[in-house]
């Protein structure tokens, strides 16, 4: 019979001391059982205490000749574990360190388990590592108030030692457990949690990773040994009885699972729609079936993809060959989702990011980037993706500063290195030759560009301010460049102006490094013509025709567009009346052919009847 929920969480821990339950499968009242674990603990703190070796040989043999169950020292295989262990002490009153059935050999720095080859993982706990001499391991806790609770926590500690240290130990041993779920379980599709069923477990069905629950109607529920009503859908309880309430062979434990009576749920295989046209940078795209614009896969199926040319795989950035997994969602356990999401399979290769900072000069920024096969932009915010392979990087001077060459911007292509497909590397782009130079330069406009030319039509007299904010009047240069923000003020010749009809022309050097407006020389004075205070032209004034004038102008449109219609209209019943008569005089014409026609046969059957007539009177005469 299954004990109360209640009194199943009363008994998780407790020693058996008046006989033993007869659903807990421990030899006899000495040990503890935990269902949480599914394993039988015994405490051997009433031995003396002894060295790790000795101490597993003791519980090796500890059941030797009763069960085959095998007894063996300390094992804590996850946090959950530990926490079980560390109460069943602390309710036992053993509050010394214990051997743990884990150590290493050989200098080696991997604990294995003693029973087995396999490498004992500590991870949850905050240790050493193992660092420091001692090959074996022994485990304690310690009791800590909780001031969130003001209730007591556990802090566990383990702690490599010398195995030769003598220490206290318990030993455990694993339980038969439940096997064989009635109700439709299915194995295949299905998992228990927690995932093992022990005696006393309670445990719920559901689906396994790439399976999901399809929902269905409720059958009625069936009735039987295995049926327990106090069990929800799709809950089972590993069920046992012992052969006799005193010292017995825990491996003669007789499991059995009940559930509610309810059929299980059953569980579907999720699946994955591809759609090849989303696939981007990728050479062999799969194919859907013909009409179709999708495939459909299964949970774990992989494809594998090739990248293009400049693209490698984003799990993967050494290798062009990529691969696309279907798995299960995080939000709809029934969908199915694509590993990389969004299609992201193949990624662009990167040039090296270092690389590109350290080859900006001083007084330069990294601009903005673009990419002329897929015509995307990078903006200044987007600087950690200006490295992408295809991409042209736009190096630009600050404000006030110049290349040496005198240009503002220098542009910078990310392709592959030769001979590699994964492996990114800078080119010098529309005229720009590698390596860049090491700082802009201030700004300056240079003189030769501004000297005066007889087709300038300009008095050779000029005015300079270098900037200085002080004016000098020249008749040339002095041969050097003039400093950001300098002017000059030409002046025109008698009888010329500048095409904003001024007698002189101011410019200055601007940040570009040119002169701004450009020095276009004057053009010769012409006849001005009239404007008004604001320079639009003001051409002679005329009266606005009166409405009669406008409206007899109307009228006459009128009359002669009406005209048009009735001439119109007047050819086209000229053209009717015509056919009309055409008409007419066919079919009378028709009619007299009738006539005539009629008239020749009427004609034709006399003469017939009349050659008739002569026949049978000369046939008489013979006679």
């Amino acid at each position: 019979m299954v004990p109360s929920f209640a009194l199943l969480v009363l008994s998780l821990f407790l020693p058996l001391a008046l006989g033993v339950f007869m659903d807990v499968p421990c030899y006899d009242d000495t040990w503890t059982y935990s269902s949480l674990s599914g394993k039988c603990y015994k405490k051997m703190a009433d031995s003396k205490k002894q060295t790790w070796d000795k101490a597993k040989e003791q519980c090796s043999k500890f059941l030797d000749g009763v069960s085959t169950a095998k007894v063996r020292l300390l094992q804590v295989r996850s946090k959950e574990e530990s926490v079980t262990v560390a109460r069943i002490m602390q309710q036992a009153g053993f509050m010394e360190a214990a051997w743990l059935g884990a150590r290493r050999r050989g200098g080696s720095a991997e604990f294995k388990w003693d029973d087995e080859s396999e490498a004992a993982d500590f991870s949850f706990f905050d240790w050493s590592g193992g660092a420091g001499p001692g090959d074996c391991i022994e485990f304690s806790y310690e009791t800590d108030p909780n001031q969130d609770t003001s209730k007591w926590g556990l802090q566990l500690n383990i702690q490599n030692v010398d195995c030769s240290f003598e220490r206290a130990y318990y030993c455990e041993h694993e339980v038969p457990r439940c096997e064989n779920p009635p109700g439709g379980f299915n194995q295949e599709t299905m998992r228990f949690e927690p995932s093992v069923a022990v005696p006393r477990a309670l445990l719920r069905a559901v689906c396994k990773p790439g399976k999901f629950m399809v929902k269905k109607d409720r059958p009625p529920a069936n009735s039987g040994p295995d049926v327990n009503t106090t069990l929800k859908e799709d809950q089972y309880y590993c069920d046992g009885t012992r052969i006799n309430s005193g010292a017995a062979d825990p491996m003669k434990f007789q499991t059995k699972f009940q559930y509610s009576g309810y059929p299980v749920t059953k569980c579907d295989t999720v699946t994955c729609l591809l759609f090849p046209d989303g696939l981007e940078h990728v050479k062999n795209k799969p194919t859907p079936d013909p009409g179709e614009s999708y495939l459909e896969k299964r949970f774990g199926d992989v494809i594998e993809l090739d990248c293009s040319y400049g693209y490698v795989s984003q799990a993967n950035r050494n290798s062009t060959k990529a691969t696309m997994s279907c798995e299960q969602g995080d939000v709809s356990s029934a969908k199915g989702v694509w590993n990389p999401e969004n299609y992201q399979t193949c990624v662009a290769v990167r040039c090296n990011e270092k690389e590109l900072q350290t080859m900006k000069p001083e007084n330069a920024v990294l601009a903005s980037a673009r990419n002329y096969e897929t015509d995307k932009a990078y903006g200044p915010q987007q600087v950690n993706e200006f490295n992408h392979y295809g991409n042209v990087i736009t190096i630009r001077c600050l404000p006030g500063y110049l290349f040496p060459d005198r240009f503002v911007e220098k542009e910078v292509f990310c392709g592959l290195k030769k001979g590699s497909e994964t492996e990114g590397e800078y080119f010098g782009y529309s005229g720009t030759v590698l390596p860049l130079p090491a700082k802009c330069e201030v700004t300056t406009c240079m003189f030769e560009n501004v000297i005066l030319k007889p087709e300038h039509n300009m008095k050779p007299q000029f005015m300079a301010n270098n900037a200085t904010g002080v004016w000098k009047n020249l008749t040339k240069h002095e041969g050097k460049p003039y400093a950001l923000n300098a002017e000059l003020r030409f002046f025109c010749q008698a009888g010329y102006e500048t095409v904003n009809q001024n007698s002189d022309l101011n410019i200055t050097c601007s940040n570009s490094g040119t002169w701004t407006p450009q020095l276009i020389g004057c053009i010769e004075i012409t006849e001005k013509l009239p404007a008004s205070s604001d320079g639009r032209f003001q051409g002679t004034k005329e009266e606005a025709k009166s409405a009669k004038q406008v409206s007899s102008i109307m009228f006459i449109l009128i009359i002669i567009f009406l005209g048009f219609i009735v001439i119109l209209d007047l050819t086209t019943v000229g053209r009717d009346t015509k056919t009309l008569v055409n008409n007419m005089k066919l079919q009378k014409k028709r009619i007299q052919a009738t006539k005539q026609q009629s008239q020749r046969r009427r004609a034709e059957k006399e003469v017939s009847y009349d050659s008739t007539d002569s026949e049978l009177q000369i046939r008489n005469r013979n006679d």
